[in-house]
């Protein structure tokens, strides 16, 4: 694999470096890489809102035409030579971005058998962490390619070491005291009245209403063609039967069984 800096060098070469660099860091032009989750993100991040594109970074789906790969999700030994491919048809120079867990190390499939690393296939200029990956995360890393190719030194996370100290009450993982306030449970109904022009719905009503006397708690007409009727869990087979065989139904379109205390 090579250098990840070989494409740095050469920018800061000759007398036209000034130019390259700032030619390479207002074109970075994205080729996605998309095999899990995260690349739902990038649309997030290059829509109006976050705007992307403001920083110079036109989306390609052509790899011949980027010079900007981000691989977005877990790389599988199948994908691996994918990658090799489409990194090998990027004109340089070329940076790479890794974004969301997946990509850095496997995510939740770090221990598979098939899983490899970005790192092992391209030369990675910068991971940026998440699960799933920020906009804001995004561009970061878009920024931080650009500081880089300017010849500033950066970072898209920055950890520090802290001491947390060791009590009791850790050990224990003691269970968290019951709120003080308890919402009650909002009520559900699927039984609502409308009023709809359905004349052969209000005939059909009333013939329900005489076949299952005293086995339905309400009958309503809840719609153009359709009609709920709400009983009691005793009575539910003996209403099934009824409108099976003496209303003549043959299908069942549903059937909701509601248990709210």
């Amino acid at each position: 694999m090579e250098n990840k800096n070989e494409h740095i060098n050469f920018l800061e070469s000759g007398l036209l470096s000034p130019f390259k660099k700032w030619s390479a860091k207002w074109s970075l032009w994205p080729c996605h890489f998309i095999t899990s989750c995260c690349g739902v993100e990038l649309a997030h991040a290059f829509a109006s809102g976050y705007d992307g594109e403001r920083l110079g970074t036109l989306n390609m789906g052509i790899s011949r035409q980027s010079n900007y790969i981000i691989i977005e999700g877990t790389i599988t030994r199948k994908m691996a030579r994918a990658l090799q491919f489409v990194w090998g048809q990027m004109p340089d120079p070329k940076f790479v971005n890794v974004i969301g867990a997946c990509g850095e190390r496997g995510g939740i499939f770090w221990n598979s058998y098939n899983i490899t690393h970005p790192s092992d296939i391209v030369p990675v200029d910068f991971f940026i962490p998440g699960c799933p990956v920020t906009p804001e995360s995004i561009l970061r890393g878009v920024r931080a390619t650009q500081d880089k190719i300017s010849g500033i030194d950066r970072k898209t996370i920055e950890f520090k070491k802290v001491e947390l100290p060791f009590e009791k009450q850790l050990e224990e993982r003691m269970v968290p005291t019951s709120p003080k306030l308890f919402a009650p449970t909002p009520a559900i109904k699927v039984d609502v009245k409308s009023e709809v022009d359905w004349d052969h719905g209000r005939e059909l009503e009333k013939k329900l209403k005489k076949e299952l006397d005293g086995l339905y708690k309400s009958i309503t007409i809840t719609g153009t063609n359709s009609i709920a009727i709400r009983t009691t869990q005793e009575n539910l087979m003996e209403v099934a039967r009824k409108l099976r065989d003496q209303m003549k139904m043959d299908h069942v379109k549903s059937v909701n069984v509601i248990e709210v205390p």
